[in-house]
């Protein structure tokens, strides 16, 4: 599951491909055929693919066809509104995304002992404001022993060490959540109209290490 990196294609194309889908598509259409769907960029083979989301199923627990990759590293550049169509770099990460009510819940419940026990919690309100979008931001998680939370960051260590790149995971509790997330940045590539007023120039994506 090791991204070969410096085979990975320019990704110019492929922003121009998906500007243009955008523009005419139905945008949850995009989303599905383009995001949930397919292999990634830096994983494009099915196989490869495969490989990589079965690893973070067994890191989390679980079912492969629960996990996808997100962000540049699906599509090759971002469409996040800050680095919108910035390309997959040797700084990017991989973004994992789990959709498991289970595995959401049972987060949930481990984090909730710090507010039970009324531990310091700097990044609460942040914490807080996902999870009313459906999204655990394990970025924003409190210091609790829980067994899924305690794993979390070593788990994912050793998926990064696998890749090569760092692997960054995050849990929606079902696919509302994540649709309707992603069809806002969708919805914001659409409206932020030509390619030349998008904050981020377009660069080749081949990452060399």
């Amino acid at each position: 599951m090791r991204v070969q990196t410096s085979a990975l294609a320019d990704s110019s194309a492929l922003v121009s491909q998906f500007r243009d889908e955008v523009a005419r598509a139905e945008l949850r259409t995009v989303l599905r055929r383009r995001i949930i769907s397919g292999s990634a960029y830096v994983y494009p083979s099915h196989d490869s693919y495969y490989e990589f989301c079965e690893a973070v199923s067994e890191a989390v627990g679980c079912h492969p066809a629960s996990v996808l990759v997100v962000g540049s590293a699906k599509l090759g550049f971002s469409i996040a509104p800050s680095k919108r169509y910035r390309p997959f770099g040797d700084k990017s990460d991989i973004d994992a995304v789990v959709v498991d009510e289970k595995l959401f819940d049972r987060l949930w419940r481990e984090v909730h002992v710090a507010v039970e026990a009324r531990l310091v919690w700097p990044k609460r309100n942040d914490f807080a404001d996902y999870l009313m979008r459906g999204w655990i931001r394990p970025d924003f998680f409190p210091d609790v022993r829980g067994d899924t939370v305690g794993m979390w960051w070593d788990r994912f260590a050793e998926l990064s060490r696998r890749a090569g790149v760092k692997v960054a995971g995050a849990v929606y509790r079902d696919w509302h959540f994540l649709e309707s997330y992603q069809l806002k940045a969708l919805s914001m590539c659409r409206e932020a109209g030509p390619l030349s007023s998008s904050p981020v120039s377009i660069q080749s994506s081949a990452v060399k290490r």
